[in-house]
C-alpha cells in the first residue's frame, strides 16, 4: 500500500482524480491533504476520511509527515506548482503533478533538477491520453486501422472566460485556454501521429468583450517530422457554444470525435460510418491510467513511462505550447528542432492585438 499526500484537493481532484483513488483503493491510501482552502478541500477530505490531524494548510507543515509518505500529487493552480513540487521532492517523495507542469520551461527545468538532486521521480497528469474515447482512438489507430496518419484537426468552442477564474489571469494560470485546456489535444495529436513536431505557427487575440490578460482565441498549425500536419482552433470569445471536435485522418480512413453529441465518436471509411471499438482499459477521465502507470513504476523502481514523465512528454508538450505563443508574438513560425532547448521564459507569451 502506497501512502499519498494530496497537495491541492479542490474540484479537479474530487471530480477527476477520485476515479483513480476509487479503483486503486487496495494500492493507494490518501494519508494527508494539504490545501489552504478548507472549503474547497472539504469534499475530498470527507470522501477520503482525512482526520483533522492529517489536514494541513501550508507547505511548511508537510515535513512532519516526511517518513510517512511515498508520493505526492500536486493539483494547485499552475502558479504554485513549482513551490509545491519542490517542497515534496525535497522531502524525498516522488511527485505526480497536474498539467501544465509550470508557468515556463525554466520552471520545469528547475523542478527536474530538484527531482534529480533528491533521486525522485516527477510525473505529469496527462490523463486525456487514457480517457474514454481518446484512449479508444489511440488504440484503434496504433493497430493500423486507418493507415498512416496524415492530418489531425481539432477545434474547441467553450463559454467565455469569467474574470473570477484563476485560469483567466496570466499571473495565476500562465496563459489562456490553449495553455490550460487545449494543451491536452497537443499531446493527443502527438500520440496518434507518433512523430516529433518540427514547426509551430500560431496567432492569438482577445476578441470578446471582457478585458483579459490571456487570449480568448488561438489558431495553431503544426508540422511533424513524418510529414503529417495538425491544426487547432480554440475559441472562448463568444457566448455561442459550438461542438468541439478532434478528428484524425489517415491514408485508409478517419476517426472523428464530436462533443457534445449522442453519436460522438465514429470511424469513417469512404462513405461508410462505423462505431469505434471500445478499449476495456479506457476510463471516463483517464486519471486511473496515469496513476496506475505512476505507482507501477514506483513499485518496480523503474523510470516513469515517457507519456507521463515530466522530463519526457510533460516538458516537450509545454515547449510546443509555448512555441505557439512565441509564434503569435513574433508573427513567425517556430523551428522546434532549434528553439529554446532549455529555460525558455513565459515572458515571450504576450498577446498580440
Amino acid at each position: 500500500m502506497k501512502k499519498a499526500a494530496l497537495i491541492g484537493a479542490g474540484g479537479v481532484v474530487f471530480g477527476k482524480h477520485r476515479e483513480a483513488y476509487s479503483a486503486l483503493k487496495d494500492q493507494i491510501e490518501i494519508h494527508i491533504i494539504c490545501d489552504p482552502s478548507s472549503d474547497a478541500s472539504a469534499p475530498m477530505r470527507e470522501w477520503a476520511g482525512i482526520p483533522a490531524e492529517r489536514y494541513v494548510q501550508s507547505l511548511n507543515d508537510l515535513a512532519v509527515f516526511k517518513d510517512e509518505i511515498d508520493f505526492a500529487v500536486v493539483a494547485t493552480p499552475v502558479k504554485y506548482h513549482k513551490s509545491a513540487v519542490e517542497a515534496a521532492l525535497t522531502l524525498g517523495w516522488d511527485v505526480l503533478c497536474e498539467k501544465p507542469l509550470a508557468m515556463s520551461i525554466a520552471e520545469v527545468d528547475a523542478m527536474l533538477d530538484c527531482a534529480e538532486a533528491n533521486n525522485c521521480r516527477l510525473g505529469v497528469m496527462h490523463n486525456i491520453r487514457f480517457s474514454g474515447e481518446v484512449h479508444d482512438t489511440v488504440a484503434y489507430i496504433q493497430a493500423g486501422n486507418i493507415g498512416k496518419v496524415k492530418l489531425v484537426k481539432g477545434h474547441s468552442f467553450s463559454k467565455p472566460w469569467s474574470g473570477k477564474e484563476w485560469r483567466s489571469d496570466a499571473s495565476q494560470g500562465g496563459a489562456g485556454h490553449f495553455f490550460d485546456c487545449l494543451y491536452h489535444e497537443i499531446y493527443c495529436a502527438r500520440a496518434v501521429i507518433d512523430s516529433p513536431i518540427t514547426r509551430v505557427a500560431a496567432t492569438n487575440a482577445v476578441l470578446g468583450n471582457m478585458p483579459l490578460s490571456v487570449e480568448d482565441v488561438m489558431l495553431c498549425h503544426m508540422e511533424f517530422d513524418n510529414g503529417a500536419l495538425a491544426s487547432f482552433e480554440d475559441v472562448k470569445a463568444f457566448p455561442e457554444v459550438a461542438p468541439a471536435m478532434f478528428a484524425t485522418f489517415g491514408s485508409e480512413g478517419a476517426v472523428v470525435r464530436m462533443i457534445p453529441s449522442p453519436d460522438n465518436l465514429h470511424v469513417l471509411r469512404g462513405r461508410e460510418r462505423l462505431p469505434l471499438p471500445v478499449d476495456p482499459a479506457s476510463t471516463e477521465h483517464g486519471t486511473l491510467g496515469v496513476m496506475q502507470r505512476f505507482i507501477d513504476a514506483i513499485g518496480a523502481g523503474q523510470p516513469l513511462p515517457y507519456e507521463i514523465d515530466a522530463g519526457g512528454d510533460g516538458r516537450e508538450n509545454l515547449r510546443v505550447v509555448w512555441a505557439a505563443y512565441e509564434s503569435a508574438k513574433t508573427g513567425h513560425g517556430i523551428d522546434m528542432k532549434n528553439w529554446n532547448i532549455r529555460g525558455s521564459n513565459k515572458a515571450t507569451a504576450q498577446i498580440v492585438l
